[in-house]
């Protein structure tokens, strides 16, 4: 296939009609994400489940999850959670950078 200024070919092979995209490239709207939608509905191993479950801060996060009744969680009180259980203290007597180095990891 050859590329015209009309058409694009994607890494995947896949034709992208490039006649509305702006200066700034196509609208990435458009585009398919190949990655999710293979993996949208696909069951976890139970080795893959056992990997994730392996690292502690994962399971704390999803303990904090389990204690909120599928009310949406703030990033910052997620992450001074998991610090004050990290750091073995309350959450007051947390310092700004026990908090920040829980914050940027999640």
């Amino acid at each position: 296939m050859t590329e015209t200024p009309d058409t694009r070919v994607d890494s995947d092979r896949r034709e992208l009609s490039t006649s509305t995209d702006g200066p700034a490239g196509p609208d990435p709207s458009r585009i398919e994400n190949p990655v999710a939608s293979q993996h949208e509905n696909a069951p976890l191993s139970l080795e893959d489940v056992f990997g994730i479950l392996r690292n502690e801060r994962r399971q704390h996060v999803l303990s904090y999850l389990l204690i909120t009744d599928d009310e949406p969680v703030q990033l910052g009180h997620l992450a001074e959670h998991i610090a004050a259980i990290e750091n073995d203290k309350p959450i007051k007597a947390l310092d700004s950078q026990e908090r920040k180095r829980v914050y940027v990891a999640l």
